[in-house]
C-alpha cells in the first residue's frame, strides 16, 4: 500500500483494499467500488454469516445437555448394575464373596473409563462454545465499530471462518462419542466372571 494515500476502493477482482494510485498502476480494468459502498455491501454479508453461526450455539447447547442426561443415565445404569450385583451375591453370599469383588472393580473401572470419555466430550462441547461465541462477539464488534477498510479487509476471512465453524460443529455432532450405552448385569455362575456389560 502507499502509506501517504487515502484507500478510497475495494478492487473486487482481487479482493482487496487499493487507492488511486494503486488502481492506476496494478488494477486497470479490475472491476473496484468506492470503500464505503464494498463495507456496506460486506456488513450484510457478515451479519448473514453471524446469522448463519448463531444456531452453532444451539447446538453446542443441545449436545452439551445430551451429555449431561448420558451421564445422568449411565450412572442410573451403574447403580442399577450395582445394585444387581449386591442382590444377586446376597443369594448366593457363601460361594460368590471374591466374585462379587471382581465384578464390583470392574464395575467401577468401567464406569470411571465411560465418565472420563463423556467429560472428554462435555469439554469439547464447552470448547466449541466459546469459539462461537468468541467469532459472534468479534464480528458484531467489527460490525458496530470496525473502520470501511478493517469491515472489508476482514470480511472474506470472516465469511470462511464461519462456514468452517458451521462444519466443524456438523462433524463434531456427526462423530460425538456420547451416545447412550446400556449397562446391564448378566448373571453368571460362580466359575465364570459375570462382569457389567454393555451393548456396544
Amino acid at each position: 500500500l502507499h502509506t501517504d494515500e487515502k484507500i478510497k476502493l475495494y478492487c473486487c477482482d482481487c479482493k482487496k483494499i487499493i487507492c488511486m494510485v494503486c488502481h492506476a498502476s496494478s488494477h486497470v480494468g479490475h472491476k473496484c467500488q468506492d470503500i464505503n459502498q464494498s463495507a456496506d455491501e460486506f456488513r450484510k454479508q457478515i451479519k448473514a454469516d453471524v446469522e448463519k453461526a448463531k444456531p452453532c450455539t444451539r447446538v453446542c447447547n443441545e449436545e452439551k445437555k445430551q451429555v449431561e442426561r448420558s451421564k445422568s443415565k449411565l450412572l442410573q445404569q451403574f447403580s442399577d448394575t450395582e445394585k444387581a450385583i449386591d442382590k444377586k451375591y446376597n443369594e448366593l453370599k457363601e460361594t460368590l464373596d471374591s466374585h462379587r469383588e471382581v465384578l464390583m472393580k470392574e464395575s467401577r473401572e468401567c464406569r470411571t473409563k465411560r465418565l472420563k470419555e463423556l467429560e472428554t466430550e462435555e469439554e469439547e462441547v464447552e470448547r466449541r462454545t466459546v469459539i462461537v461465541e468468541s467469532y459472534k462477539r468479534y464480528c458484531e464488534e467489527l460490525i458496530s465499530k470496525g473502520r470501511s477498510a478493517d469491515i472489508s479487509r476482514s470480511a472474506n476471512d470472516l465469511h470462511a471462518r464461519a462456514e468452517e465453524l458451521i462444519k466443524d460443529i456438523e462433524e463434531f455432532k456427526r462423530t460425538r462419542l456420547a451416545g447412550d450405552v446400556d449397562i446391564k448385569f448378566i448373571s453368571t455362575t460362580p466359575t465364570t466372571a459375570g462382569a457389567p456389560a454393555s451393548d456396544n
